[in-house]
């Protein structure tokens, strides 16, 4: 009881977030929030399989590409997830979390308006799911698509001594800033966001930085010229992924192109090989 009571307490204390995440096996649970960096309460989905005969746990982070509302053009990520975990596709010990956002997310922080720091309070998120099983050997990975995907990559590249990993499907690695797609409201400017933010830049410069991590990559749609281009990126940088160009499905999420990136790193999916 002693340790469950500072546990919370040092929850509190290392994040922005009002309130504690909780889970449940097999189920979606909904918790609400209010984070400095949200300009209201927001809402983290979170599922988790059955934890069974390992001190180990690997916590994927499915980041959704769109603002948190009722209904979600491009679908919904965790339910995706959950549909794979109702037919016995996901490993024991896996847990995921969805964060919510109250703008179109680009994983950026805005340069002068704190709440919109959505980098910032998806890194909160990951602490305290961090500090929940702090008890266990984690690792922690990035689920994506189209602009999340992005998101995945750039969070990855500032963070890379807390994600060991990304998950990326049908993304626009190459974009330059434009005043649509809400990237105004995030990054405010193209001169900010090429100090920061622009991809292909950073990550000519982080072959050091990205060692040993899982870098999964799938296509196409709307961005396979984009992921072919980001891929001999790579190549010249001399750092290490994995890349499967023919996961053809519409620009949404969808559980097959979800299931078949997961196959790449062993141990999440009940009959992966490799």
């Amino acid at each position: 009881m002693k340790n469950c009571i500072l546990m919370l307490l040092i929850s509190f204390i290392t994040s922005s977030l009002d309130a504690q995440i909780k889970f449940r096996e097999s189920e979606l649970a909904y918790n609400r929030v209010k984070s400095l960096y949200q300009e209201d309460s927001t809402s983290i989905i979170t599922i988790q399989t059955k934890f069974a005969g390992s001190d180990s746990l690997t916590i994927i982070f499915v980041l959704p590409v769109e603002e948190q509302k009722e209904i979600c053009r491009f679908g919904s990520g965790i339910q995706e997830i959950k549909e794979l975990i109702d037919s016995n596709l996901i490993s024991n010990n896996i847990v995921f979390v969805q964060a919510g956002f109250t703008r179109i997310p680009w994983y950026g922080d805005h340069p002068e308006n704190i709440q919109i720091w959505q980098e910032k309070y998806l890194m909160d998120v990951i602490s305290q799911v961090s500090l929940i099983f702090r008890n266990y050997h984690k690792r922690i990975y990035l689920l994506g698509f189209s602009k999340s995907g992005w998101g995945s990559m750039s969070v990855l590249l500032n963070y890379p001594g807390i994600i060991d990993g990304v998950f990326i499907w049908d993304t626009p690695f190459l974009t330059k800033f434009k005043k649509k797609w809400s990237m105004d409201q995030v990054f405010r400017d193209k001169k900010y966001f090429n100090n920061k933010y622009l991809l292909t830049k950073r990550i000519c410069k982080a072959a050091d930085v990205l060692t040993n991590k899982s870098i999964v990559i799938g296509g196409s749609d709307m961005f396979k010229k984009q992921s072919k281009t980001f891929v001999r990126i790579l190549d010249t940088s001399k750092i290490k992924y994995s890349y499967n160009p023919d996961l053809k499905y519409n620009h949404e999420w969808n559980k097959k192109w979800i299931y078949a990136l997961l196959r790449y790193k062993q141990g999440i999916i009940q009959d992966a090989k490799n």
